[in-house]
Order: structure tokens, then sequence, then C-alpha cells
């Protein structure tokens, strides 16, 4: 997952807060597992207590991986509705919030081959837990939709083609240099969608 986030996330711009964080080491990443939505959401709130428990200095944001062969998109959001109702419950959720990636996602309205929906789309699903405060700062002074326009345009015009690539292994796995990964002025929605 790695290769990902420096690859597309990083490399494409996609996010405009991510390089930095990932660069000195603030980024991680973990497998969750488990035989039901509840299960994963359970993992995840455990994850949000031990990223809350950390220093932001040490740990920025968590990335978890979860390859369940059962979690397709719709039961991916049904996960991250259950961890965003237990962060209000336990009055987390002004300092987190869970983001949802997942090879088919979709947006809302959008067409299923729409280039756009790779801003949220990854070789895995992975719920991104991300601080609340870290985000307010980022985002400072900055409109997110207007963020999310521009990776969305950004994606149409590289085209479905090139879209697809960018979450192929062989593409991942190619040798990086320090230019390949830096940020292209560009940026990442958070977004959530329901075919």
């Amino acid at each position: 997952m790695k290769a990902w986030v420096r690859r597309v996330v990083v490399g494409e711009g996609l996010c405009p807060f991510a390089a930095g964080p990932l660069a000195s080491g603030r980024v991680a990443f973990a497998r969750i597992e488990g035989p039901d939505v509840a299960h994963v959401a359970t993992e995840i709130g455990l994850a949000a207590r031990r990223l809350l428990a950390a220093p932001p200095a040490r740990i920025e944001t968590v990335l978890l991986v979860c390859s369940e062969p059962w979690l397709s998109f719709d039961a991916a959001l049904d996960v991250a509705a259950l961890v965003s109702a237990h962060l209000e419950a336990t009055g987390l959720a002004d300092r987190l919030q869970v983001v949802t990636f997942h090879p088919d996602f979709r947006f809302e309205g959008a067409e299923a081959d729409d280039p756009a929906n790779a801003t949220n789309r990854a070789p895995h699903p992975v719920f991104q837990l991300l601080r609340q405060a870290s985000v307010h700062q980022a985002t400072e002074g900055r409109d997110p939709a207007h963020i999310w326009r521009r990776n969305a345009a950004h994606l149409r015009r590289l085209g479905p083609a090139a879209v697809a690539r960018l979450s192929d292994p062989a593409h991942l796995m190619q040798v990086e240099t320090p230019e390949a990964v830096g940020p292209k002025s560009r940026s990442r929605p958070a977004g959530r969608a329901r075919s």
C-alpha cells in the first residue's frame, strides 16, 4: 500500500498534505481482518484509540488495509458508517474522521467508469483515520469541494486507461525516484458514495 500512496496519492498530487508525513515516516500502515462488518468496524475503533494515544509528531495518520474477500464497496461503506457512528457516540468525531478507499469506489451519481472515482480507489479496501485538527490546518483557506473538482479534472484528463494503470501492481512496483513521487500541486477530496 505504501507504493500506492507514493505513486498515486502523492505522485499524482491527489493529497496536498500527504508528502510531508509520508517522507517523515508519520504514516502508519496496518492490516485488519474480520468475518463481518461489525468486527472490522470494531478493529478500526481500536486503531482509532491507538492513533489518538500517539503524538502527531510520531504518527499523523493510519491506513488500515482489509483484503477480506467479502468486503464489497457497499460493505466498506457500512463499515465506515459504523465507525463514524462510534466516533460520534464516544465523543471522538471532533478528533478523528474515517475516509474509505476501495477498488470499486464510486461517487454517488457517478458512472462506474468515470476516472474521477479513482480519487478514492485503491488496490485493496483501505480505511484511513485522519486527525481532524490536521485536516482543518491543511485545508484552512481552501474549499474542499475545489480540491475534489481539481482532482476529478486531473484524472479525467488522464483518461480511463491511464487511471487504471495507476493501481496496477506492475506500475506500482516500478523503481521510483524522488522526482517521480513529488506532489504535482494537486489535492484529494474526502468522499463517500454508494452505487
